[in-house]
Parts: structure tokens; C-alpha cells; sequence
């Protein structure tokens, strides 16, 4: 397949999720290239990105945040990563495990898309709360509650900063010091102390 014509069947199926998500494909010439294992690109800013997306904010200075596609056409299957890992493993981090709609190994690519456009609609809607870390859940779960399921924390930055009175419900980060959390930077989150006693 032409490298051209891959790229703007992914771009008739995924733009709709992902423009107004702040993505944007960046075409690979030359895109009259014939090509066994076509990809796409889209990217996003990572300023934006980590204000809009805080369960996935990667911090630091990147370029971009790099969103791959491929069809490995000789079995007929689209893969696709967020930045580095599968987008099914970003995924399963956020809790989402809903099974594929697409079929099996050969299903039709555009069918393939479609239902990829859902999972990343719902992977970056789902990004948008302020979802604890994977890496620091179970310790969060082992806490006393102070009330109906809510834990009171104080998250431990990389600086060495400490962000004391996190209330967390589930997953999800609810408030920070009695307020909603706002630039909350999670992904420097080291750890976490238990604070119920307080």
C-alpha cells in the first residue's frame, strides 16, 4: 500500500477523535511510497498535552508526543502506540479493558480503525482525570479509609516536594487542600503517605 494512501484512510477514520484531542497527523513522505508495512504519525505538544491529559503527562522537555500506527499487511492487523508503549497497555494502565470490536486477524482495515478511534476517544477522555499512577495504587489500596472509599494522602514528588491533604476515590486523585486538583503533576509522583490519621 501506498504510504499516502494509509495515511489518509487513518486520517478519514482517527481525526475526528483525535484533532480535537490536540492531535495532528504528520504526513511521512514520500507518500508515493510503496510500502509493505505503511505507518502514520500523528503528534501532540507535550505543554498541552500534559494540561489536557494528566494521567498520562510525561513531564520533562520532550518534542512531542508521538501517537504510531501500522498495518502489518501481511496479516491484515493495525498496531498502534502512545508515545512509546501499545496504546492497549496505556490503556489497561487507565483501567479500560474493553475487549476489541474489530475481529480477528484480517479483519477489514477501515472496520480495524474504527474501533481504534474508540479506544483512543476513550483512552484520552479517560486521561483526563486525575488518575493515581499505576505504579502507586496497590500502596494507596493498603491504606486505611477515612470515609466511604476515600483515601487521604500526601503525594511525594521527584523534587522532594510533598503535596499533603490528596483525597483519592478509586483511582482517581478528587481533590487537593478541600479543591478541585489543577496541574497536579503526577507523573513526578514517587510516592505516597498515608495520611487517614489526620
Amino acid at each position: 500500500m501506498r504510504r499516502g494512501d494509509f495515511e489518509e484512510l487513518v486520517r478519514r477514520h482517527l481525526d475526528a477523535e483525535l484533532v480535537p484531542r490536540g492531535f495532528t497527523l504528520i504526513p511521512q513522505p514520500p507518500a508515493d511510497w510503496d510500502d509493505d508495512q505503511p505507518h502514520a504519525l500523528y503528534e501532540a505538544r507535550p505543554d498541552e498535552f500534559d494540561r489536557r491529559y494528566p494521567a498520562l503527562a510525561v513531564g520533562g522537555d520532550p518534542p512531542c508526543i508521538d501517537l504510531w500506527l501500522q498495518l502489518d499487511s501481511s496479516i491484515g492487523r493495525i498496531s498502534s502506540t502512545l508515545n512509546g508503549p501499545l496504546v492497549e497497555e496505556v490503556s489497561k494502565g487507565l483501567g479500560l479493558i474493553r475487549p476489541p470490536t474489530s475481529g480477528p486477524p484480517g479483519t477489514d482495515v477501515s472496520l480495524q480503525l474504527t474501533d481504534l478511534g474508540d479506544r483512543l476517544r476513550d483512552l484520552l477522555d479517560a486521561a483526563k482525570r486525575y488518575i493515581l499512577p499505576e505504579r502507586l495504587r496497590t500502596k494507596v489500596q493498603s491504606f486505611p479509609e477515612v470515609s466511604m472509599g476515600a483515601n487521604r494522602i500526601a503525594l511525594v514528588l521527584a523534587t522532594g516536594e510533598v503535596v499533603e491533604d490528596v483525597i483519592v476515590g478509586g483511582d482517581e486523585i478528587v481533590s487537593v487542600a478541600g479543591r478541585e486538583p489543577r496541574a497536579l503533576p503526577l507523573h513526578a509522583a514517587v510516592d505516597v503517605i498515608d495520611r487517614s490519621a489526620r
